[in-house]
């Protein structure tokens, strides 16, 4: 029932992943070895009260090529947990068309991976005007980005995790249910390099932010 043009974009988007495969080719595939088995739909999947009140705004970037380019931002409340709040998820993205969807929401500063260079970064704020700055390189590593990731997602003493993903980043939120580790053949989980067929993409942008 969907648009041939919008199944062709899932199609493109999709492809080569676990999802794809589920979601597009109909096989049900059991994943062993969840990087967040208690990621939580009823808890971590929902959008903010109308009432709640944020502190700061930062949209996180990872560049790609032939894999997805990816934004996402997010929002700090007054008890410093963290709301995804909307996303941009696109292959063979332009500088533009990410410049575009920054412009559209009006965003102030932008945290890159810890490794573009100071030319990159210096062309993103002349040509666009964005405030464009790198991300911790502590967390460059996998078992940091891990670690952040697996602080904020554990529901604390009063029933609620440290973040919450809304539906405005649905690419993010099934990136999150499907991450789980490599397992060698006749071997135990590696806990430092994630399956084949796996897209991380907005997992490795969320955490160049400094919230995390």
């Amino acid at each position: 029932h969907l648009a041939e043009e919008y199944k062709q974009a899932l199609v493109k988007e999709w492809e080569g992943t676990r999802w794809g495969r589920q979601e597009l080719g109909g096989e049900f595939i059991e994943v062993e070895g969840l990087a967040f088995p208690e990621l939580s739909e009823r808890v971590h999947f929902r959008y903010p009260p109308q009432d709640a009140e944020f502190t700061r705004t930062v949209v996180g970037l990872d560049m790609g090529g032939t894999s997805p380019t990816a934004l996402i931002e997010w929002k700090l409340d007054r008890s410093r947990r963290l709301w995804a709040t909307g996303e941009f998820y696109k292959r063979d993205a332009t500088d533009y068309d990410w410049v575009e969807w920054c412009a559209a929401r009006d965003v102030k500063k932008v945290v890159c991976d810890p490794t573009a260079s100071d030319g990159q970064i210096r062309d993103w704020r002349r040509l666009y005007g964005l405030y464009v700055v790198r991300g911790n390189p502590a967390i460059k590593r996998f078992d940091g980005r891990l670690k952040a990731w697996s602080n904020r997602i554990a529901v604390k003493g009063d029933g609620l995790p440290g973040l919450f993903v809304t539906p405005a980043c649905p690419n993010l939120w099934e990136e999150l249910q499907n991450l789980a580790f490599h397992k060698p053949r006749n071997q135990e989980f590696s806990v430092d390099e994630w399956g084949p067929g796996t897209s991380d993409h907005a997992y490795d942008e969320t955490v160049r932010g400094d919230f995390m």
